[in-house]
C-alpha cells in the first residue's frame, strides 16, 4: 500500500532529523517516549516486508539518539519477541532491527569508554 509505505518513510525521515533535542525542531520528550513504546511492536506487526525494514531503519535513527541511555530496553525487547515466536516475520523483523542497531559497533575504530558501556549494556 503506497500510503502506509509513505508514512512510515515519513516517519523514518522524521526520526532521523527531529530526533535529535539539539536541533531546533525536535520532538517532545514525552512523545518520544510514546513512540518508543508502540514502535517496536508496529514494525513487528507489519506485515509488509518493505514496511517493516523502513519501521526498522526507523527504530535505528531512534537508538542513534536514544540507546542506550533512554531506551534500555530495546534489545531486550528484541529478544523476547524473537525468542517467544515460531513467526518468520517476528523473527526476521527483530533480527533486522538488531543488525540496524549494532551496525555502529562495526565500524567503530576504538573502544572508547562510552562504546564499552553501551557493549556491555547490550550483553549485560
Amino acid at each position: 500500500d503506497p500510503v502506509k509505505r509513505s508514512a512510515a518513510v515519513y516517519f523514518k525521515n522524521l526520526a532521523k532529523y527531529h530526533w535529535d533535542p539539539r536541533e531546533e525542531f525536535h520532538i517532545s520528550d514525552g512523545d518520544k517516549a510514546e513512540v518508543r513504546s508502540v514502535v517496536i511492536d508496529c514494525m513487528i506487526n507489519c506485515q509488509s516486508p518493505q514496511i517493516r525494514t523502513i519501521l526498522s531503519d526507523a527504530i535505528a535513527k531512534i537508538c542513534d539518539f536514544d540507546f542506550p541511555e533512554n531506551w534500555p530496553d530495546v534489545v531486550p525487547t528484541l529478544i523476547s519477541k524473537f525468542s517467544t515466536t515460531q513467526d518468520l516475520n517476528v523473527c526476521n523483523g527483530s533480527l533486522y532491527t538488531a543488525h540496524s542497531i549494532f551496525k555502529r559497533y562495526r565500524i567503530a575504530l576504538e573502544l572508547t569508554l562510552k562504546t564499552q558501556q553501551e557493549l556491555l549494556a547490550i550483553i549485560g
